[in-house]
């Protein structure tokens, strides 16, 4: 056969010209069995349409020379459009899934981890060839206090109670940080209808956590000692004796002030004022133990709460508090060192006096007492 159909290769588009007979050749010298190859070709209004040209080689000479050849044209045009479509389609969520912000992971039923984009690996601090290679799975890295919330949600996802869910969560770090999570999740199914594996974006909310957990401290601990302001051990002092009253137990309630504060100020500064309340409030809670509830009420006043404790246990912390901070000394920046003493008044809730205000003032009048009978005394006020 002689290349007498140049007319045919006159309508296949110049960009596919030479490939197309390079597969034609192919075939005529014997090196494939048959011709097959998508390429565009004119039509008669001059546009062009893409079609699949299958042919090969019917009947060959005793040298093996091809005498005849015969084949199919199909317009695959829609197909092709299709798979452009496709593939652009993939390209862009490609693109999307590479540069986006957001985390995104995508995790087979079993855990495993089976995409992940750069930014769920920056949040995590796994490279993708750690979390997709290693096999490693969600469980693996998810904060063992909030594995068994995520477990619940991808079970119910799986029976269909719920299509997607948003929750928060903490990740564990490569380095063993902590990566707070608000993760979006839904179920991807396959062609069945079938749960097939979660897809989830995942944006790191690590330093709005941070943030929150700053300003709940800032609303509860006084800035200066460290130890709860008066709101909140008002609110503290409140569930203890909600408890007290409910089972029957023992509460004693302090008041006490440091004596001659405002002479300190006055001759040390505010500075040095402020060093005495940290050194107070710090032997304060070296003293007491940890279901006592400690708070300061305002200027150098400070408030505590002692559950499950009797009238002589309550003068023996007392005196011990008392001495604790007289027989010490306290070194200021400016290297005096200074004696510093406390005046308590002490109150014992009663079924006739156990609201909080109750005891607080019963308490409160025997702070007066004991800085009326001198300073650095313990009053009882019944």
């Amino acid at each position: 056969i002689a290349f007498t159909t140049r007319q045919w290769s006159d309508f296949v588009h110049p960009d596919d010209r030479e490939a197309a007979w390079e597969s034609i050749r192919a075939v005529l010298d014997g090196r494939t069995a048959e011709h097959q190859m998508i390429y565009r070709m004119k039509t008669r209004d001059g546009e062009y349409k893409w079609i699949l040209d299958c042919a090969r080689v019917m009947r060959r000479d005793e040298c093996g020379k091809p005498l005849r050849m015969t084949g199919t044209h199909s317009d695959v045009s829609k197909l092709k459009l299709t798979e452009e479509a496709l593939k652009l389609s993939e390209e862009r969520f490609r693109r999307i899934f590479e540069t986006t912000g957001v985390g995104i992971s995508q995790v087979g039923l079993d855990g495993r981890f089976l995409l992940v984009n750069d930014t769920f690996c920056h949040i995590t601090g796994y490279s993708r060839e750690e979390l997709l290679n290693e096999r490693k799975n969600f469980q693996a890295i998810t904060f063992p206090d909030d594995l068994q919330n995520n477990v619940q949600v991808l079970d119910r996802l799986c029976q269909g109670d719920i299509n997607r869910r948003d929750l928060e969560k903490r990740y564990i770090r490569k380095n063993g940080t902590i990566a707070w999570v608000k993760l979006s999740v839904a179920l991807l199914r396959d062609a069945a209808g079938q749960p097939a594996s979660v897809i989830s974006a995942v944006q790191d909310i690590t330093r709005f956590k941070s943030l929150q957990q700053e300003l709940e401290l800032r609303a509860h601990i006084d800035y200066l000692t460290g130890i709860p302001n008066r709101r909140y051990f008002m609110e503290l002092a409140e569930h203890e004796l909600a408890r007290a009253q409910r089972y029957g137990n023992e509460v004693a309630i302090f008041m006490l002030d440091v004596d001659f504060f405002k002479q300190v100020n006055d001759e040390h500064g505010h500075k040095a004022g402020d060093k005495v309340l940290r050194e107070i409030a710090h032997i304060m809670r070296s003293v007491l133990r940890e279901v006592d509830v400690l708070g300061r009420i305002g200027g150098e006043e400070f408030a505590i709460v002692l559950p499950q404790t009797g009238r002589q246990m309550a003068a023996e912390v007392a005196e011990r508090l008392r001495e604790q901070v007289a027989g010490g000394k306290m070194m200021l920046d400016s290297g005096v060192m200074l004696n510093v003493t406390l005046s308590i008044g002490v109150a014992m809730m009663t079924p006739l006096r156990g609201d909080l205000d109750s005891l607080m003032g019963q308490a409160d009048k025997g702070l007066y007492e004991a800085k009326a009978g001198g300073r650095n005394k313990v009053v009882f006020n019944g």
